[in-house]
């Protein structure tokens, strides 16, 4: 009888562990672009231009793009970035769902996406990699999955 509760008790901490997990890589709280530009600063990125993103994505609320690089004066370390606000976790989950392919194609334009909060932050198009790498650390440090 004992082994059976240890049994149960084991099973029932997994359990609780991996529904813990899952929360663990999403940044629940709710994000600001301006600290999405933070972060980008303090992983070593200038922010060179704040091109107009054009309309949001159907079903998004907004979009913000700027350029980022590791210096503004050179035009070869730069990188794209854009930032899609969504109506709620639910509605960012479908557009990741919609990034997703099976295979990912060789060219230097597909993309990096991850999830922050109510955002998906998305880096695309031409790139350089040490440019990439600092996006990736800035999103790292605030939680993004």
């Amino acid at each position: 009888m004992g082994e059976h509760k240890l049994v149960g008790l084991g099973g029932l901490l997994a359990a609780v562990l991996s529904v813990a997990a899952c929360g663990a890589t999403e940044s629940p709280e709710r994000r600001e672009v301006g600290q999405v530009q933070s972060a980008l600063r303090a992983a070593g990125l200038e922010i060179c231009a704040t091109p107009a993103a054009g309309d949001p994505p159907e079903g998004a609320d907004d979009e913000d793009a700027f350029t980022v690089a590791i210096t503004c004066a050179e035009e070869d370390n730069r990188a794209a970035v854009s930032v899609i606000a969504w109506p709620d976790a639910e509605a960012r989950d479908n557009a990741l769902r919609r990034f997703e392919v099976r295979t990912r194609p060789t060219t230097r334009n597909h993309g990096i996406t991850w999830a922050l909060g109510r955002f998906t932050v998305s880096v695309s198009g031409e790139r350089d990699d040490a440019v990439v790498e600092r996006v990736a650390d800035a999103m790292d440090r605030l939680g993004a999955a």
